[in-house]
């Protein structure tokens, strides 16, 4: 290198860092100033972790900075280390001017930083309503999920921000969407923001859910309860929403499989089974040899017979192979009835075997959704005394009624341990810390009744030390 390429290089080093200075302070004219002696991009993002002055002046705010250094070769969409692009850095601060310049100049409003983090996720994160309603009219994706899976409406939940979940849910964003380990925003919302939680209740989310480990909703809450709750009264109406979503779900789930169940026994026969008879009557027929029986005289026009049968068909045992690869059982019954007479008899006897076969698994199907519906309510009974020992664990208050709810919850544990083990094991520990709690009042109170004994000790001596005084100087020598 020779002596002037050193003194170019040192020279345009110093520029480099009085540009980063500009940026920072928004000094307008001391940045135009760092541009002009030579400082550029490449060298004050190595010095940053690959964070430019672009990015600087989008996270300070400085809106007239910013487009200097666009103008002066800075990109818009150039990212530093960790995959920020000036529009994350914006969203991210909620400086709404510069998102709208960024844009403007060709910033990518779906771009996704190294967590696959977008611009919408860090409004979400931190809560900028005007930035996300605008980045939402731009058509800013309302799922799009990072790298672990979390959507926006997780972001706003984790991070406590009520009013941006509802703007979310009315958007159409899903409340029970999950992440990579199972979780839905209600989950989250339970580790630290009980408002939201409630909120998720109301409108509908699923309490039932359970993430990929099996932990449940009234499981986070319990260990949210044994962190310590500072609003008691906040974490008890939280309990009572997510109990009462629990108990609207299976209400649900079991009216659904019931009226399932009555719509499959209240369904009308179909043709394919009216003409059952006729099709049995043919094949009798058609083995004996003989013609079919004719129509009565009673009979109406939907019950006359086809003519005798003709020869078999290929056009006919190929509907009934199409029929059977289709495995509908209602087709294939009504191409069996219309195509029984033109069909060959191999193929027309694979095709009644496979019917049998589709009536069976359905017959199967239909006493399944029976236990199913049966097993729903059955569960919710035999819950019910399982969630009112847990209702009473929460409430109890002093240790007789906790011994008393504990006692009721012993017995149910066993076929409950799900719903009630962690409600048990912080009930044991609230019970030993009213029985700590007992036994130093206990020790303070006879320490108190020590005291007290002594006292009256010494002024019982005392008294009688002055009566004998007193005898003293009464009977002198």
């Amino acid at each position: 290198m020779t002596t002037g390429d050193a003194a170019s290089s040192s020279a345009g080093s110093g520029a480099d860092a009085r540009l980063v200075e500009a940026v920072e302070a928004g000094d307008l004219e001391a940045a135009r100033a760092a541009v002009a002696e030579g400082a550029t991009r490449l060298r004050a993002q190595e010095a940053h972790c690959g964070a430019g002055p672009l990015h600087f002046a989008c996270h300070h705010g400085h809106l007239d900075v910013a487009q200097l250094l666009e103008s002066a070769g800075f990109t818009v969409n150039a990212t530093d280390n960790v995959g920020h692009t000036s529009l994350h850095i914006a969203c991210l601060q909620g400086h709404l001017d510069i998102a709208q310049w960024l844009h403007s100049a060709g910033a990518s409003l779906d771009a996704t930083n190294n967590l696959g983090n977008t611009p919408l996720h860090f409004t979400c994160q931190k809560g900028h309503f005007h930035v996300a309603q605008w980045l939402h009219t731009l058509g800013a994706s309302l799922d799009a999920t990072d790298n672990e899976g979390l959507a926006s409406l997780h972001h706003a939940c984790f991070n406590g921000h009520l009013h941006v979940a509802q703007w979310l849910h009315t958007l159409g964003a899903s409340l029970d969407a999950t992440d990579n380990e199972g979780r839905t925003s209600l989950h989250v919302a339970c580790l630290q923001h009980l408002d939201i939680a409630q909120w998720l209740c109301s409108v509908g989310a699923d309490a039932t859910a359970k993430t990929h480990n099996g932990v449940t909703t009234m499981q986070l809450l319990q260990r949210h309860e044994a962190r310590g709750v500072r609003d008691e009264q906040a974490f008890k109406s939280t309990m009572d929403a997510v109990l009462a979503a629990e108990r609207r779900g299976a209400k649900e789930r079991a009216r659904a499989a019931e009226a399932a169940l009555l719509a499959e026994e209240a369904a009308p026969p179909t043709a394919a089974s009216k003409g059952k008879a006729k099709a049995k009557a043919k094949a009798k027929a058609r083995a004996q040899g003989g013609p079919a029986p004719a129509q009565s005289a009673a009979g109406s026009s939907s019950d006359v017979l086809p003519p005798p049968s003709p020869p078999p068909s290929d056009a006919a045992d190929a509907a009934l192979r199409v029929a059977m690869e289709a495995l509908d059982l209602e087709a294939l019954k009504a191409t069996i009835n219309h195509s029984a007479s033109t069909s060959s008899d191999a193929v027309l006897k694979e095709a009644r075997a496979l019917r049998e076969q589709l009536k069976e698994r359905e017959a199967k199907a239909k006493k399944q959704l029976r236990r199913e519906a049966e097993a729903a309510r059955v569960h919710e009974v035999r819950e019910a005394p399982a969630r009112l020992a847990l209702q009473a664990l929460l409430d109890a208050n002093g240790r007789v009624a906790l011994c008393a709810a504990l006692r009721a919850a012993e017995a149910l544990v066993e076929d409950f341990s799900e719903l009630l083990f962690d409600a048990m094991v912080a009930g044991y520990e609230r019970l030993q810390a009213l029985d700590r709690q007992l036994a130093e009042e206990s020790r303070a109170e006879a320490k108190t009744r020590h005291v007290e004994e002594h006292a009256l000790r010494f002024e019982v001596r005392l008294f009688s030390k002055r009566i004998g005084t007193a005898s003293f100087v009464a009977c002198p020598n």
